[in-house]
């Protein structure tokens, strides 16, 4: 049994980007989760395309959660912050927003959990 996690990953760069080829998946389901405020890359509108550009084959096995109002590193404990990126904005640069999410990290915490769950259970 196999599964896979991203949090909040850089979607635009997959596929587009040498050396970040993102098919021929692996036959076990993968799950995306990342804020809809996300200044890294584009957040859910970045991954949604991402998906939408696999084969059918490869996006059968991938799912998206995408939550609302989170920005890049929701799941943090830290105060809130932002920094500069040169690779961020697709390599454009730019400055990058972390505002902890109490609530998304639960939900992302509660998804992972159910997640893993239904994808590593005996069947």
């Amino acid at each position: 049994m196999k599964a896979a996690v991203a949090l909040y990953p850089v979607c635009w760069l997959y596929n587009h980007v040498p050396g970040a080829d993102f098919h021929d998946l692996v036959d076990a389901p993968i799950r995306i989760m990342v804020g809809d405020a996300d200044d890294y890359d584009g957040g859910g509108d970045a991954c949604r395309t991402m998906i939408a550009e696999l084969s059918p084959q490869d996006r059968d096995h991938v799912s998206l959660r995408v939550f609302p109002g989170a920005t890049h590193i929701f799941d943090s404990f830290t105060a809130s912050y932002q920094f500069n990126d040169p690779g961020a904005n697709r390599r454009r640069g730019g400055v990058i927003h972390v505002r902890p999410d109490p609530e998304a990290r639960q939900q992302a915490r509660d998804d992972l959990v159910g997640f893993f769950r239904d994808a590593l259970e005996a069947k």
